[in-house]
């Protein structure tokens, strides 16, 4: 009647399907190590320009603008008078042992960089011209903080940073109320338009 048929696999079969397995899931395995590794260095470095960006695009806002800049001795620290009125500056401080940079304003301190990435160094240098607006110099160096080798990139960022605020006025130039002010030519009224 009928016959019944059977098929198995021998074992040089086995064998064969068995080595092609490992061969492809060794190199399935391999691209994908490859694929995490630079994903892992490209989040690092990512992140390293984006801490980067905001450190020095909050300390160029805090420059341009102020009235009045000064540097420590030491380098470490930028105060920033943002009015000629105000008695306490915003502070911007590098932290050498916490690796952290901390701004200090009315409102409080505050860390201008996650725990991701370590500020190594921060120097600012003052630059008086005479005649001129002063420049600040920033120079930083930022690593990302991981304990695997292929994300332990670190880099360094300089920038020069001019004040923006060109002229102060003194609030007696401001017209009162009668527009009595003389400014200019004598005898022209600053209501005059002169």
């Amino acid at each position: 009647m009928f016959k019944k048929s059977t098929q198995a696999f021998t074992l040089v079969e086995v064998l064969i399907y068995s080595a092609i397995l490992v061969i492809v899931s060794t190199v399935l395995v391999s691209v994908l190590s490859v694929v995490t590794r630079i994903a892992g260095t490209e989040n690092a470095s990512s992140e390293i320009a984006n801490q980067g960006n905001f450190i020095i695009q909050t300390i160029q806002r805090l420059v341009r603008e102020s009235s009045a800049i000064e540097v420590s001795p030491d380098f470490k620290t930028l105060y920033v008078y943002l009015s000629s009125y105000d008695a306490t500056p915003v502070t911007v401080v590098f932290d050498g042992p916490t690796k952290k940079v901390n701004l200090t304003d009315a409102s409080g301190t505050s860390a201008l960089n996650i725990a991701k990435v370590n500020v190594d160094s921060l120097i600012f240098k003052k630059l008086s011209n005479a005649g001129a607006l002063d420049v600040v110099g920033v120079d930083l160096t930022l690593s990302f903080n991981s304990s695997i080798p292929g994300q332990a990139l670190s880099r360094t960022l300089s920038t020069a940073i001019s004040r923006a605020n060109a002229a102060t006025f003194d609030s007696a130039l401001f017209p009162n109320v009668g527009g009595s002010l003389d400014v200019g030519a004598s005898g022209t009224r600053w209501g005059s338009g002169y």
